[in-house]
């Protein structure tokens, strides 16, 4: 985004003014030199050069972008329309030749109407005529239509300067160009095409030298600062011999060193990456910056204002931006709900909770049918036999409750079909009351919880207060993930854990890596912990890193040391250890209790059920009494 005070006009030329010894000074109808006629053969020298420039430099599978005065005359009409011979022939010969497809750019009134990325050109022409001051503004609108509009900060750009300029003053304008392409439009492949003849008299044979002057980073004293302080002629082309003398016009630019200058770095806590501890910044972004320190020889200060800075890190990628100021999105996070986990069961339930409600059906169904199977046996035998047994059937149902209780009952029985089934059903008890007996230690000890909230329907159907722990840095990121900023923020994360914990009454969206430390930190007695994160992740997120300052050169290194940590493991093993650490802090503050002892408390459900006993028998006494009492009256 182009800064307002980069546009202004007296604003830059103060600017240049500063940077190179004096300002350019706008006077009248001329700046530098009264125009002179554009001849035919000065744009036809002028034309070659610049086709060799497209033949051997420019990417010639993408489209050039291409912005002269004529495009831009209806908006600084006060600039004189005299260049059209030069912008004829250069497209013509652009056609002729047929080396690579361009457009023309000129002049749009809204820019925020416009769609970004829809073209993504590999180059870009200026086209400069030098004849009235005015242009110096209409270079900065073609570079701001640059900016807005074609999103590449890696395409070349070439300036060409059509007014003839003295040796002595040709570095001057060099450079002001090159560092207003540089500061207006993130453009550090840039090179400037001046214009000198020999001689100026017009008796002898005019011979054309176009320079061609480029910068270093390895020159400068203060790249942090995007100052350009030395810049090279690197390339002169003579119409007479039509070829490039001395060095490449667009050498190739690699960050090596840069002099011990400060990057600020706009830092959000986002663990693993970036976090605090104390008053210091931790993470393996943090290490990871140490490493570029060391390798670029700069520093950087960590601050956490918006919209300052020259690198931002963490932040949410989005395709829609420009690939050569944000590094690719190795790392991801998910978006997950924590909720309170299950809330525990009623120590009274674990006589009933020791078996599943089919294992109960299952036990009921061959209860009845035992105590119904002795039944019709004692029945069968009074009939056969003149001995009499009982056969009520409350007696066959106590029978059979002792038999489960692992109880011993008198019971007669002849043949080896009833005695085969009292050895099995004997068996069966026995089975049934050690599988209880087992089962019942552990549920009186813990009975289990409840099932917690599962899924993202779930928690909408619950009463639990959602709130947010998600934050973006920009507002530009806060329209893209306008949705997770619905629910109110946590300002304070530990206090939010907390009560989410202790009140139960709360669920609270985070990372998934930040929320994992906050589970560690709240456990129940028996080890367990209190807050849980939901199955399914709500989003996944791919944080990058936006190299705001310095540009391509700077994100290149950056995205060079990036993927070379992360393929070779580096990254994954700074966050292994870093788990290791909290988790060793963490747990070793924990309460829990490794040995258990049997408290009346543990077991409440008998006492619950012995209890009801003594009720439901008193119960039965007293209308067992009343029955007699009335019963003897009448």
């Amino acid at each position: 985004m182009i800064h307002k005070h980069v546009l202004l006009f007296l604003r830059f030329t103060s600017l240049l003014g500063l940077l190179w010894g004096r300002a350019i000074v706008i006077s009248g109808n001329s700046i530098l030199y009264q125009n002179e006629e554009f001849n035919t053969l000065h744009a036809q020298q002028l034309s070659k050069c610049i086709i060799r420039i497209i033949e051997t430099h420019f990417n010639r599978d993408m489209t050039l972008t291409i912005q002269s005065p004529e495009s831009w005359h209806s908006v600084y009409q006060n600039v004189p329309n005299i260049r059209t011979t030069f912008t004829q022939v250069l497209f013509e010969m652009i056609n002729s030749h047929n080396l690579i497809s361009y457009v023309s750019l000129g002049y749009i009134e809204d820019y925020r109407k416009q769609i970004h990325n829809t073209m993504k050109p590999g180059s870009h022409i200026l086209i400069l005529s030098g004849a009235d001051g005015l242009e110096i503004k209409m270079a900065i609108s073609m570079l701001e239509r640059i900016r807005h509009d074609l999103r590449n900060d890696k395409a070349k750009l070439l300036i060409v300067y059509l007014e003839p300029v003295n040796t002595e003053k040709q570095f001057q304008y060099a450079g002001s160009f090159l560092l207003l392409s540089w500061r207006a439009a993130f453009l550090a492949d840039a090179s400037v095409l001046l214009l000198e003849k020999f001689p100026q008299n017009k008796r002898e044979e005019i011979v054309y030298y176009f320079k061609g002057f480029r910068w270093l980073p390895e020159d400068q004293k203060d790249l942090c600062s995007m100052l350009i302080n030395k810049i090279h002629m690197n390339a002169v082309w003579t119409s007479k011999d039509n070829r490039f003398y001395k060095k490449d016009i667009f050498p190739s630019k690699r960050l090596t060193n840069m002099k011990n200058c400060s990057l600020i770095i706009n830092a959000h806590q986002m663990y693993p990456y970036l976090h605090y501890e104390g008053s210091e910044f931790r993470g393996i972004m943090f290490k990871y910056f140490e490493i570029v320190q060391n390798l670029l020889n700069t520093r950087f200060k960590y601050i956490q204002e918006e919209n300052t800075g020259g690198i931002h890190v963490p932040i949410v990628y989005d395709a829609n931006y420009e690939e050569c100021s944000f590094t690719y999105p190795y790392i991801r996070t998910q978006l997950t709900w924590f909720v309170p986990s299950g809330e525990p069961i009623p120590r009274w339930q674990s006589l009933i909770k020791v078996f599943n409600a089919d294992m109960w059906i299952f036990i009921c169904v061959t209860f009845i049918s035992g105590t119904l199977i002795f039944w019709w046996i004692a029945i069968l035998s009074n009939i056969s036999k003149e001995c009499r047994l009982e056969t009520g059937i409350s007696l066959y149902c106590m029978n059979s409750l002792q038999n489960h209780l692992a109880m011993g009952i008198r019971h007669e029985t002849e043949g080896p079909l009833k005695a085969i089934f009292l050895t099995l059903w004997l068996f069966y008890c026995l089975q049934i009351y050690t599988l209880y007996q087992s089962s019942l230690i552990g549920f009186v000890i813990n009975p289990g919880e409840l099932p917690p909230v599962k899924n993202v329907k779930e928690l909408e159907e619950s009463d639990l207060k959602k709130l947010s722990a998600v934050s973006f840095s920009g507002d530009s990121f806060k329209d893209t993930n306008i949705s997770y900023y619905v629910y109110p923020l946590c300002k304070e994360l530990r206090i939010c854990y907390k009560n989410l914990a202790i009140s139960r009454n709360s669920a609270v969206l985070d990372h998934r890596y930040h929320g994992l430390i906050f589970i560690r930190m709240y456990h129940s007695t028996e080890g367990k912990p209190s807050i849980v994160p939901l199955v399914e992740n709500l989003d996944t997120l791919y944080t990058t890193m936006y190299v705001r300052r310095v540009g391509c050169m700077l994100h290149a290194r950056l995205e060079t040391i990036l993927r070379q940590l992360v393929n070779s493991g580096i990254m994954n093993k700074w966050i292994e250890n870093f788990d290791n650490t909290f988790s060793k802090q963490y747990y070793a503050n924990l309460n829990i209790k490794h040995t258990v002892s049997l408290k009346m408390l543990h077991v409440q459900g008998a006492y619950y059920l012995m209890i009801i006993g003594l009720l439901l028998a008193t119960l039965l006494f007293i209308l067992e009494l009343l029955c007699y009492i009335v019963k003897n009256k009448c």
